[in-house]
C-alpha cells in the first residue's frame, strides 16, 4: 500500500501537458523532416531552370528551405516550453512523494536549461532524478539525453557546406554552372539524414519517458490521496507533524498624536516695518 502523500507539498496533474508534450514532439519532428528533405525541392526546381534556361527560377530556389526552418524553429521553441513545464511539475510532484528523495531543487527544471555548459548536465539530472522516483530507474533519461546530444553534435557537424555554397558560380553561363547547384542541393539532403534519424530516435526515447513517468506519478498522487471522510469515519492519524501555527504579532499600540504649536508672531519692531 503507497504512503499517503505529503500534506504539505502541492501535487500537480502532469497527464495533460505530457499528452501535449508528446504531440509536440510528433509535430516538431515531422518539421525536422521537412527541412531535411526541403533541398529535394530546390534540386528539382534548379533542375528546370537548367532546362529552360531560367536564372530566376534558380534564385527562387535558393528560398525553399526558409519557411521550413521558421516552421521548425516555432515547433521547437513551443516543444520546448510545453516540456519544460511538464518536468517541472514532475519534479515538484516528488516533493509529495514521502519515498523520493531527489536530488535537484525543482527550480532547476527551468532554470538549468539557461546557464551556458551547465546546460549539458543539469537537466538530464532533474529528468534522471524524476524518473528514478517515479520509475525505478534513470535508463531512459540518460539515453534520451545523449542520443539528443549527438544527433546535436552530427547535425551541426554535418549540415556545415564548408563554403560549399559560396563556391557556387553567381553568374550562370552554361548547363554546367546549373549543375552545380543540383549537386549542392543533392548532398544538402545527404548530410542532413543522419542528423535527422537521431532526432527521431530522440523523440521516441522521450515521449516514451514522458508517457511512462506520467502514468506512474498520476497513480501514485491517486493511491496517496485519502479518500473523503463521510460522517461516522475512523480516519487514521496522519504520519505528518501538524505544523506549528505562526505566532500573531500583537497590535502596538497608537501614541496620541502632539498638538501642533502654531509658529511665533513676528515682532513687527524687528521686521523692519
Amino acid at each position: 500500500m503507497s504512503q499517503p502523500l505529503n500534506p504539505y507539498a502541492r501535487t500537480y496533474s502532469v497527464r495533460g501537458v505530457g499528452i501535449a508534450t508528446v504531440v509536440l514532439l510528433a509535430v516538431a519532428v515531422a518539421a525536422s523532416f521537412a527541412l531535411t528533405l526541403s533541398p529535394l525541392i530546390a534540386r528539382a526546381m534548379a533542375r528546370r531552370a537548367q532546362r529552360d534556361d531560367d536564372v530566376d527560377l534558380l534564385n527562387q530556389a535558393q528560398l525553399v528551405a526558409t519557411p521550413f526552418a521558421l516552421a521548425y524553429l516555432g515547433c521547437v521553441l513551443a516543444t520546448a516550453v510545453v516540456f519544460i513545464t511538464w518536468l517541472y511539475r514532475a519534479r515538484k510532484n516528488l516533493d509529495a512523494f514521502p519515498e523520493a528523495t531527489p536530488t535537484m531543487k525543482a527550480g532547476w527544471a527551468i532554470g538549468g536549461w539557461f546557464i551556458p555548459f551547465a546546460n549539458l548536465v543539469i537537466p538530464c539530472r532533474v529528468a534522471a532524478s524524476v524518473a528514478r522516483e517515479s520509475l525505478g530507474g534513470a535508463g531512459l533519461a540518460y539515453s534520451w539525453w545523449v542520443v539528443w546530444l549527438v544527433a546535436n553534435v552530427v547535425d551541426r557537424g554535418l549540415a556545415r557546406d564548408n563554403g560549399e555554397f559560396d563556391a557556387l558560380p553567381t553568374r550562370i553561363n552554361g548547363p554546367e554552372d546549373y549543375q552545380e547547384y543540383i549537386h549542392y542541393y543533392g548532398n544538402q539532403v545527404g548530410r542532413g539524414i543522419p542528423g535527422l534519424l537521431l532526432e527521431v530516435v530522440a523523440g521516441i526515447l522521450l515521449a516514451i519517458l514522458v508517457i511512462k513517468v506520467s502514468r506512474a506519478q498520476e497513480n501514485r498522487i491517486a493511491a496517496g490521496t485519502p479518500p473523503p471522510v463521510m460522517p461516522g469515519m475512523v480516519v487514521a492519524p496522519s504520519p505528518y507533524p501538524p505544523q506549528p501555527p505562526q505566532a500573531v504579532q500583537p497590535p502596538q499600540p497608537v501614541q496620541p498624536s502632539q498638538p501642533v504649536q502654531p509658529p511665533p508672531a513676528a515682532d513687527p519692531w524687528q521686521s523692519g516695518v
